[in-house]
């Protein structure tokens, strides 16, 4: 038993899709960077054998089988933790903020932030299972992850008792934007040439993602000098937005389609700046990737955004658009200033590596497993491309 690798069955819904986003992105990596060293052994699950399945090259087991239930989440709540002890699991990790109460071998769960919390829908459905189901859930779990001090602050505010198990594991910023160098390639989104200098937008429709205030700051600050390239907003909600831009302007804004890990790092280097308005988030990544290569980051220091606050932050009063609009103006003149990297803002952004937050969540499943011992599973395997699986297996009974 002791000699056999350390098992981890994992909640892998987030790869259960055509693209990899955020939290997605946090366990493809985890999963990346430790099942190369033979010392873990993985066995992923997901619901929905209709989506391709984007896991690592030797990821391990992986199983995609639907649940009927969904109303009562029967697979996260019954088929998940079933797999993981039928695997004879020595833990599970739900990545996702949601998480079995029947925990029947340890378990682990990353809580990103407390927005499913500062939101109702009146569903009696929905909130039994937010507001009484799930914090039960985290007062059984072994430990908790969370993203940032500001998460903790605000989960805490809302458990108290979870302080002895919370453990904070900042996310990562991929190695390609630490290490990208300047080219004078053009660039190209989707099948459109973009064409400098432009602004990046990063955020969806969600209000609390300001992608209102990004435009009128860009409009008001250099829209008859610049593009503003909108990452992030679904495709279904392309047209509602576009009928907020004024005509004459409409061609110099871009809606971005999905953009790969390889291609967002020169495009973050290349843009003028990145306009992040956002009013609340569990980290903010795109605040990290634009320092880590040398692009000015725009946003304020409210909730985790306050953690980023590096030699490559522009930080903005929350509510003050003119100041927006004026930093705007300022760094379309300026910006021939400036080329490449910021030394100083990339060596800043390096603290977020991806290395970093392996060995730091390592660290919290030594906490519940104490045979894995440091140094005992390396986060230096070889890269690999995704790999698509498609198992399609059915739940029975």
């Amino acid at each position: 038993m002791a000699d056999r690798p350390l098992r981890i069955a994992a909640d892998a819904r987030t790869l259960n899709t055509p693209h990899l986003r955020g939290i997605g992105k946090v366990l493809y990596e985890l999963v990346r960077r430790t099942a190369a060293s033979g010392a873990v052994e993985w066995h992923l699950f997901a619901d929905c054998p209709e989506r391709p399945m984007q896991a690592p090259e030797g990821a391990g087991a992986v199983s995609v089988f639907d649940t009927p239930g969904h109303r009562f989440h029967a697979w996260e709540q019954w088929s998940l933790p079933r797999a993981a002890r039928e695997c004879r699991a020595d833990l599970l990790h739900a990545p996702g903020t949601s998480m079995p109460w029947w925990q029947p071998v340890p378990a682990i769960v990353t809580v990103h932030d407390t927005i499913p919390w500062q939101q109702r829908d009146g569903s009696t459905t929905r909130d039994f299972y937010r507001d009484r189901l799930l914090p039960a859930a985290y007062h059984r779990a072994a430990a908790i992850i969370t993203i940032s001090q500001n998460s903790r602050k605000d989960i805490l505010a809302r458990w108290p008792a979870l302080k002895p198990k919370l453990h904070v594991v900042p996310n990562g910023v991929d190695e390609r934007y630490l290490d990208a160098q300047p080219d004078h390639a053009p660039i190209v989104i989707g099948d459109q040439p973009i064409t400098e200098p432009y602004l990046l937008y990063f955020g969806g429709a969600s209000p609390r993602k300001r992608l209102m205030w990004a435009l009128q700051a860009w409009w008001r600050g250099g829209a008859d000098r610049s593009t503003l390239v909108v990452c992030g907003l679904e495709p279904d909600a392309h047209a509602d937005f576009r009928k907020s831009i004024p005509r004459e302007l409409q061609h110099k804004v871009i809606l971005a389609p999905f953009l790969s890990e390889e291609d967002l790092p020169r495009i973050y280097m290349r843009a003028t700046a990145v306009l992040y308005p956002t009013l609340y988030e569990g980290f903010g990544l795109p605040a990290v990737e634009a320092q880590a290569v040398g692009t000015p980051a725009i946003f304020s220091a409210v909730g985790s955004l306050g953690e980023l606050n590096g030699p490559g932050a522009i930080i903005l009063p929350v509510d003050d658009l003119d100041v927006w609009a004026r930093t705007v103006s300022n760094l379309l003149d300026d910006r021939r200033a400036r080329f490449g990297p910021d030394r100083i803002a990339r060596a800043w952004a390096r603290q977020y590596s991806w290395d970093a937050c392996v060995e730091r969540t390592l660290a919290v499943y030594g906490s519940v497993i104490p045979r894995l011992k440091p140094g005992a599973v390396s986060t230096h395997g070889p890269a690999h491309q995704n790999r698509d699986h498609d198992v399609r297996q059915r739940a029975t009974s």
